[in-house]
């Protein structure tokens, strides 16, 4: 993630419309990497027990693309629930590839989180399964919940639950 991409971010959280040039109203800490922590989402629920305001970021192998989202509620590691809330987004960055990052937002989205089906979702937009590794589960998929796509549409699927994306 450049930091580029961290100003971009910072002005989707602000909700703001000209962007920040230089001066970040935020300082990023990396909480958890897959290469360090391991690429299960246990390793998410469990690092980030009851911490806010956290930005998910995944590299989708061998397309360069990066996705994620944003989530301004507390993960919980004890205890599957689906969280409303207005204030969360998905989003694919600008990259190499791709000419301008894409943003998701709604006023209906929400946040699942359920540690005991090691299952992380926004909406059923972007779903984290499991090893993100090793088990190629999780993935990107056409939602209400957060109607503008994050991904190119040639990988989008009629089906709502149709992945359309499959990280590895």
């Amino acid at each position: 993630m450049t930091n580029e991409h961290a100003l971009e971010i910072s002005l989707w959280i602000d909700r703001k419309e000209n962007p920040y040039i230089e001066n970040n109203p935020y300082e990023f800490q990396l909480l958890i990497r897959g290469s360090r922590n391991g690429f299960n989402v246990n390793s998410i629920f469990n690092i980030c027990d009851k911490v806010s305001k956290t930005i998910i970021i995944l590299k989708v192998k061998d397309t360069g693309e990066i996705l994620g989202g944003y989530n301004p509620l507390e993960w919980e590691n004890n205890d599957d629930q689906w969280k409303e809330t207005k204030d969360s987004f998905i989003f694919s960055l600008k990259t190499a590839n791709m000419k301008n990052s894409i943003l998701s937002t709604s006023p209906n989205g929400s946040v699942h989180n359920y540690p005991n089906q090691l299952e992380l979702r926004f909406g059923h937009a972007l779903c984290l399964i499991g090893n993100l590794k090793t088990e190629k589960r999780c993935c990107c998929m056409k939602s209400g919940e957060y109607p503008r796509l994050i991904h190119s549409n040639e990988f989008v699927y009629p089906n709502l639950y149709t992945p359309s994306i499959i990280f590895s």
